[in-house]
Order: structure tokens, then C-alpha cells, then sequence
């Protein structure tokens, strides 16, 4: 499965090595001894379950926390960065953002010093999304926005506005089944944007989404709006006080 996608991408495959299986837990020695003797930049595993050895509950903070403290000071001694893929819990009670449906004893975010949420785009099933939910080292960076071209080829799109909470959130809300607001067309949402631009020929983003609250635009429609008018974008500041902006190009 991995192979034929890294060899699309243009990987150099002598610096990768797959493990088929899981019977090489977190614990093993034998983890540490292959460790050290190809002395990766980068040790993933996916998902963190298959990995955490027999009798580990990943629920027990008690049993995860050794596990981690014990991966992290091999990865301290070797210069490694650990990547731990975790899947999400379904939305439930007491669930409130992103991070709190990661799986498994809080201790998994606790340690970690930096957590990725990636999702579909709410107003375009066809684009994923990159999102720092969380930064310990420094400032979270821009969301990335990409897309799973033919034959499983990563596209990068760059940067964008999506946070991880929404993401989760609403990418969940929209789907066959689901009732949400009532559609409105893309002339209304033309005419409105339009007007909020007005005079002084440019508008905050957040406030030009309200629109979608108050007017019962989809955020598609929104965009398709921004781009009838050939509105253009610029970020103003540095996160996480980072604004967006859609003006007119004749400004």
C-alpha cells in the first residue's frame, strides 16, 4: 500500500524502511537496536493502538505515560521525531473540540509537543486539511490545504483558513441525511458580498462568513461568490493574530 505512494511522489526508497505487521511494539528492545542502527530522521507509527505492546491500555494513564517518557528519551539521544497517528473518537458528552476527540488516555496530547488535526474540507469533500491544534515549541503555523490526486499522489494547495475544531465539526454536520440551512443562491450571495464590500473595497473574512449565518449561504457558495466578484486575498500580522482579508483588485 505505502510503496507505489511514496514511489509516485518521487521518494528516494533507501531511506525508507516498512515494518510488516505490528510484532514490534513501542517497548521492544529490538525497536531500539533497529533504531540505532539506521538512525532515522523520522519514526512513525500508525495507528498508536497496534503499537503499544500486549496487555497496554491505551485508556490508562498510568500504563501510556512510561511508554512515552521511554520513546522520548530515545528520541532525544537519536535526534528522531516520533509521529503517533491516532484516529478519533466518535462526537460525544463532554466533547467539545478537536483534541478532545483524540483516542485514548489524555496523556497521548499531553506529551505530545505538537498535534496535526486532518480532515475534509466542510465546503469541499474532495480537499483535506492539515491544522495545528496544539504548539508547545512555538506559534501553531497556517493551516495546509491538499487534495489525493489519481494513483494516491499528494497536491499541495498552501495555506487556509480552516482551524482543526471546524473541521471536525462541520465536515461531520454536512452530508447525505444531514438538514442544515436552507440553500441560497449564488446571486443573493453575490449581491450581499458585494454590498460588504462596498465602498471602502475590502472586508475581514470572519466577517464576511457571518454572512452565511445570517443570510443561509453555504460557505461554498460564499467562496463562489468571492470569486465571481474576483475578489482577491491578503493575511495581515502573524499567528496566532493573523488576519484575512478579500478587497478588490483595482485597490
Amino acid at each position: 500500500v505505502l510503496r507505489p505512494r511514496v514511489e509516485r511522489l518521487g521518494a528516494d526508497l533507501t531511506k525508507l524502511y516498512f515494518q510488516d505487521g505490528a510484532s514490534m511494539h513501542m517497548q521492544d528492545a529490538a525497536l531500539e537496536e533497529l533504531c540505532r542502527a539506521y538512525r532515522p530522521a523520522l519514526l512513525v507509527f500508525d495507528p498508536i493502538q497496534s503499537y503499544l505492546g500486549p496487555g497496554v491500555q491505551m485508556n490508562r494513564a498510568e500504563q501510556v505515560r512510561p511508554i512515552l517518557d521511554k520513546l522520548s528519551a530515545l528520541a532525544k539521544e537519536l535526534d528522531m521525531t516520533v509521529l503517533l497517528i491516532s484516529h478519533m473518537s466518535k462526537p460525544g458528552p463532554g466533547v467539545a473540540t478537536a483534541l478532545d476527540r483524540l483516542l485514548g488516555s489524555s496523556d497521548f496530547r499531553n506529551a505530545a509537543r505538537s498535534i496535526l488535526i486532518v480532515g475534509r474540507d466542510p465546503d469541499d469533500a474532495d480537499r483535506r486539511v492539515f491544522a495545528h491544534a496544539k504548539n508547545s515549541l512555538g506559534l501553531p503555523g497556517p493551516s495546509q490545504a491538499y487534495r489525493i490526486t489519481e494513483g494516491g499522489v499528494v497536491a499541495y494547495e498552501g495555506a487556509c483558513d480552516l482551524a482543526a475544531d471546524r473541521i471536525i465539526r462541520e465536515s461531520e454536520n454536512a452530508g447525505p441525511g444531514r438538514t442544515g440551512r436552507p440553500a441560497a443562491s449564488l446571486n443573493d450571495a453575490v449581491r450581499a458580498l458585494d454590498q460588504l464590500v462596498g465602498f471602502v473595497g475590502w472586508v475581514n473574512v470572519s466577517e464576511a462568513y457571518q454572512l452565511c449565518a445570517q443570510r443561509g449561504f453555504s460557505e461554498r457558495t460564499l467562496r463562489n461568490a468571492k470569486e465571481a466578484l474576483q475578489l482577491k486575498a491578503m493575511m495581515i500580522g502573524q499567528v496566532p493574530n493573523r488576519r484575512t482579508y478579500w478587497y478588490r483588485d483595482e485597490m
